[in-house]
Formats: C-alpha cells, sequence, structure tokens
C-alpha cells in the first residue's frame, strides 16, 4: 500500500507528463488512480487501479450508452475528473471523447483533423499534442494541437521522421521528445532516432544521439527537467531493459532491467518527495505490474489486474488522474 502519492506524468499508451499539482503538506493526502479504456473486443470494459490502495476494479459502460472504446487509442488526464481519449480502432478514427471517472461515461469532443491509432499524446503549456502513429493508409509523421478550452484542434510542424507505436514525452513544458517507432511499411524498420519539438517555436529538430536499440511501443518517461526513462518496448522481441536519457548531456545510462520484458506496457511516474516511484502495467504474457523506486534502482511486484481480467492489455489506452484533499 502507497500513500501520498501525486502524479506528473503519463502519456497513454505511450505516456507523459500531465498537469501538476501543488506540493503536498502536512495536511494534505492525495489519490492516484490508474485507469486502462478496452480494446474493440473488450470495447465497454474498464479498468482502475488505485495507487493508495493497491487495488483494482472493473466497470463497464452503461448499456444504454452509445460509446465504446477503440484499441490502440492514446489518452490523458485532463482533470481528476475528465480524460482525454483520442483516436484509435481499426480502421482508425478521429475521434475524440471525455472519460467522466465519477459518471462512467463518455461525452463526445470536436474530432482530430486526421484519423490514427497507436499514437502518442502529451501536454505541454495547458494543450494536449497528439503525434503519429497510423491513418489506416500510412504511418504518419503529423502532428495536432488540442484547445481544451475551445475544443478545436490544430495542425503542428509535423515530425521530420515518420513514427508510429512511438514513445514521446513533454520536458519542462518547454519541449517535446519524441523516440522510435515504425517508419516503413514493414515491421522490420523501426527508428532509432531521436527529435525534439521546441513547443515555442513550433520546430522539430533531430538529436545527433540515437537511442540504444530501435524500439517500438516502449514508454518515455519525463522524472525531472532533464531526465527521461525509456521502458521497455521491442525490436526482434520484447526487452525488459530501462535507460535513463539525460537531455542536457545527451547522455545514456542503462538503470536495473524490468522483472518481465514488457511491449505497449503503461507507464507512469509519481515524484518526489512522496514516492518517486514508476507503476508498469501489463504488456507482459504474465499479466504482471511492477513498481520501481528510483532511488533504490529496484523493480517489485504489485497487484496484477489478471483475476479480473485476461488480458496483456496491449491495445488499451490509459491514463492517470491524481486527486488532492485536506484532511
Amino acid at each position: 500500500m502507497f500513500k501520498d502519492s501525486i502524479h506528473v506524468d503519463d502519456y497513454g499508451s505511450i505516456k507523459e507528463t500531465l498537469f501538476k499539482f501543488p506540493s503536498l503538506t502536512k495536511n494534505q493526502s492525495s489519490q492516484s488512480h490508474i485507469y486502462l479504456f478496452g480494446d474493440d473486443v473488450n470495447s465497454k470494459i474498464s479498468l482502475c487501479y488505485d495507487v493508495n490502495e493497491d487495488e483494482w476494479t472493473l466497470k463497464k459502460l452503461p448499456e444504454t450508452s452509445q460509446h465504446k472504446f477503440y484499441q490502440c487509442s492514446a489518452a490523458i488526464a485532463l482533470s481528476p475528473v475528465e480524460i482525454l481519449i483520442t483516436g484509435g480502432g481499426s480502421p482508425p478514427k478521429k475521434d475524440a471523447r471525455i472519460y467522466l471517472t465519477q459518471k462512467n461515461d463518455i461525452l463526445a469532443r470536436a474530432p482530430m483533423n486526421e484519423s490514427r491509432n497507436a499514437h502518442a499524446i502529451t501536454l505541454a503549456r495547458g494543450n494536449v499534442f497528439v503525434l503519429g502513429g497510423f491513418s489506416g493508409k500510412q504511418r504518419l509523421n503529423s502532428v495536432e494541437k488540442y484547445l481544451v478550452k475551445e475544443d478545436k484542434w490544430v495542425q503542428m510542424a509535423p515530425m521530420k521522421d515518420k513514427r508510429h507505436y512511438l514513445s514521446a514525452c513533454a520536458v519542462n513544458d518547454e519541449f517535446i521528445y519524441a523516440f522510435g517507432g515504425f517508419f516503413g511499411s514493414t515491421e522490420q524498420e523501426i527508428n532509432d532516432s531521436i527529435e525534439v519539438y521546441e513547443v515555442e517555436k513550433n520546430q522539430w529538430t533531430y538529436l545527433t544521439v540515437r537511442m540504444k536499440n530501435p524500439l517500438w511501443a516502449c514508454s518515455a518517461l519525463a522524472i525531472s527537467p532533464n531526465e527521461i526513462i525509456l521502458i521497455g518496448g521491442k525490436n526482434t522481441n520484447r526487452n525488459g531493459e530501462v535507460h535513463l536519457f539525460n537531455v542536457v548531456n545527451k547522455t545514456w545510462k542503462q538503470l536495473h532491467n524490468m522483472n518481465q520484458l514488457r511491449v505497449s506496457h503503461k507507464s507512469f511516474y509519481l515524484p518526489a518527495p512522496n514516492q518517486n516511484k514508476i507503476y508498469v502495467i501489463g504488456g507482459d504474457y504474465e499479466m504482471s505490474c511492477e513498481v520501481y523506486d528510483i532511488k533504490e534502482n529496484k523493480w517489485s511486484f504489485i497487484s496484477s489486474y489478471n483475476t479480473l481480467l485476461g488480458n496483456s492489455l496491449y491495445s488499451f489506452s490509459s491514463a492517470m488522474a491524481v486527486s488532492s484533499s485536506t484532511d
């Protein structure tokens, strides 16, 4: 059981920094919940992990609801009670919807300009960015920004490379880093390039340094203004490696491997001083979940959802939401 945790990070099926809460005081506590939304087979099902209690629950959308979940969507929390779910499906869709965590229901929002699935999603300067993915016809390098208050999508400068099943995260609310993903017409054409987007200038730049290996469906999490952790993913085989990338020095450092090999897993960062831990859900044959203590450089198993649902969650979308309360 983990107490007093706050959230700074997710990036859906492939994850990132969300929204910041005031620093906790002795009189405050927070509740952190990880939500996972079904695929085309489990189109009405969502899972919820209570981080504080280390407990799982399963919900189904109301039978009267016209909505359903789509595989390979990307989701991000806009508030503790609202999660934006974008795209997904086969064929891919333009849909954007809000999942209401307290009502277990979905509201339609303005659709994206392009259909996409297996894309990345992140938040910077109060707006949501979706990157890359697959249109149903081709892998994408396009980027769209969602103006939350206006319920409007705007096309932004495209990435240099096409990226399907990429990983991305925002750093310091100023930059977005994009890693890996498929770029060609076959599953053997996997990127090892890194590019960075400067939000203020609407401009992408290649980094000269490359990833340790070409990967798709890994996780990228910003854990400080200078550091990104890259977790798991797949090249020829799934891997359990964890690497720390310093965005200032442009250097890589290998950390302790996960207990399991994972691809298309869901990863979330809960910052210090109350946690400084990373939670990883699914993406393996055993349907296991782990937590990584950054200070101790150690992975430990946590409760699994496998008694509720027999699914590795490869094509589920996910987001973490946090609510703070005063005792």
